[in-house]
């Protein structure tokens, strides 16, 4: 079923067919013990209006084969089948590839802004040691120590 009969079918549905189409679709669907919802109701539209298309072969295979035909089954079919359901599920398996990059560039970031930190607490520290050994040799240097320095600092501890 191509882009050709999915137009063909909006144009049925808004002509003056679209109350004969509705009725042979709901009733093919009471039938088919098919429940009415609108991802049925759009599903078995296409089935009636083209009965030689891949759509009404493989919904005729599985009412001959006498599988129930659950919701899930017409969700499958719907995007196997019907174009503008086919892009639906294309639009959210894009979304959600586009999600998993996203997530994996927001751990990317957390990453790197954690290595960044630490990067800077290790300079911090760093530039805190070199101000420490820039006083000790800022300081006047005083080798040997004079007998008189060495007294003077043993009775000033004592």
């Amino acid at each position: 079923m191509g882009k050709s009969i999915s137009g063909e079918v909006e144009a049925i549905l808004r002509g003056p067919e679209a109350y004969k189409v509705a009725r042979l679709t709901t009733d093919s669907m009471e039938s088919n013990k098919v429940w009415p919802s609108a991802l049925n109701f759009e599903l078995w539209t296409h089935y009636v209006i083209d009965p030689e298309g891949a759509l009404w072969q493989e919904l005729s295979r599985l009412i001959a084969a006498g599988e129930p035909l659950a919701e899930a089954i017409s969700g499958e079919l719907t995007v196997a089948y019907l174009p503008k359901a086919r892009l639906n599920e294309e639009i959210r398996d894009a979304g959600d590839l586009l999600s998993k990059e996203l997530f994996a560039v927001s751990q990317a970031v957390q990453i790197a802004q954690a290595s960044t930190s630490a990067f800077g607490k290790t300079l911090n520290i760093a530039t805190q040691e070199l101000g420490v050994l820039q006083d000790r040799w800022s300081r006047p240097y005083r080798w040997p120590p004079t007998r008189r320095n060495c007294r003077t600092k043993a009775l000033k501890s004592g």
